[in-house]
C-alpha cells in the first residue's frame, strides 16, 4: 500500500516524486477535458479545425486585403499560419488555465494530488489541438505546391520553446488566480493586446521596436518560420527570448510550488 506523507514544506525532490507518481492523472485529466470540449457538441472534433481556420481567415483578410500587407518572397497564407502555430497553442492554454483551476476547486479541496497536474494536462490538450493547425498547414502547403524548408528537421526547437513559454506563463497565472480572481478577466485582455504585439500576421524585418526583443513569442514564431518557410531569415535574435522563457519556467515552478500548499484554503 502506498503511503503519502504531507509535509508543510516540500523539497524539490519530493515535488518531483509526487509529480511522477501522478503522471497517469495528467493523461486522465487531458482525456476528460478533450471529451468535454469536443464530444458533447454538434460539430464534435470539427471544432478543433474550425477555430484555427477562423483565426487564419480573419488575419489574412485584415492584413492582406484591408491593410494590404505582403511578405516578400513568401506566400502570405502560409506565412500567417506558421505564426498561428505558436500563438494558438500559447493563447488557448493560458486563457484556460485560470478557469480550469477555479472549476477544479471541488477536486482540489477533497483529494490530495500535485496541483501542477491540472496545468500539465491542459498543455497536453493544447498539444492535441496544435495537431489540427499542423494538418491545416500541411494541406495549404500541398495545395500551393510549396515544399517546406530543409530546416524542418529542427522543428522540435520551436515546439519545445513554445511549450516551455506556455508552461511558464501558466504557472504564474495558476500561482495567483485563486488569490486574485480578477486574473481570470485580465488574462484575455492581455492576450488580445499581445496578439497585435506579436508578428503573427506581419513581418518584423527591418523593425527595431524594443518590445520585440522582450517578447518571447517573437522567438517562437521566428523559429517556426525558419523551420518551415524556405529561405526565411530570422529577423530578431532568438537568445533573449530563450532566456526569458527559462526565467519564466524556473520562477513559475518556484511560485506555484509555494502557493499550492495553501490553494485549497482559498478556493
Amino acid at each position: 500500500m502506498n503511503v503519502t506523507i504531507i509535509k508543510p514544506r516540500k523539497s524539490q525532490v519530493d515535488q518531483i516524486k509526487e509529480l511522477y507518481s501522478g503522471r497517469n492523472l495528467i493523461w486522465a485529466m487531458a482525456v476528460r477535458d478533450i471529451k468535454i470540449r469536443y464530444t458533447q457538441t454538434i460539430l464534435g472534433w470539427l471544432w478543433m479545425f474550425i477555430n484555427p481556420l477562423v483565426n487564419l481567415v480573419i488575419l489574412v483578410i485584415v492584413f492582406s486585403k484591408i491593410i494590404n500587407l505582403e511578405v516578400e518572397g513568401q506566400d502570405y497564407t502560409v506565412f500567417v499560419i506558421t505564426g498561428l502555430m505558436a500563438w494558438n497553442y500559447f493563447s488557448t492554454v493560458v486563457a484556460d488555465v485560470g478557469n480550469i483551476i477555479m472549476n477544479s476547486r471541488g477536486l482540489i479541496q477533497k483529494v490530495f494530488f500535485p496541483k501542477i497536474t491540472i496545468i500539465l494536462s491542459r498543455l497536453v490538450v493544447g498539444g492535441v489541438e496544435l495537431l489540427a493547425t499542423v494538418l491545416i498547414l500541411i494541406v495549404i502547403m500541398i495545395y500551393k505546391s510549396q515544399p517546406p524548408s530543409f530546416n524542418i528537421v529542427y522543428i522540435l526547437l520551436p515546439l519545445l520553446l513554445t511549450t516551455f513559454l506556455t508552461l511558464g506563463i501558466s504557472l504564474w497565472v495558476g500561482a495567483f488566480v485563486y488569490r486574485f480572481r480578477d486574473i481570470v478577466h485580465i488574462v484575455p485582455i492581455v492576450l488580445r493586446i499581445l496578439m497585435f504585439l506579436s508578428p503573427i500576421g506581419y513581418s518584423i524585418v527591418g523593425k527595431d521596436e524594443v518590445w520585440y526583443k522582450f517578447n518571447p513569442l517573437v522567438s517562437c514564431i521566428e523559429l517556426y518560420r525558419w523551420c518551415i518557410l524556405p529561405h526565411y531569415v530570422v529577423a530578431q535574435p532568438i537568445l533573449p527570448g530563450v532566456l526569458i522563457v527559462l526565467f519564466l519556467v524556473g520562477s513559475g515552478f518556484y511560485l506555484f510550488a509555494r502557493m499550492e500548499q495553501t490553494i485549497a484554503d482559498h478556493l
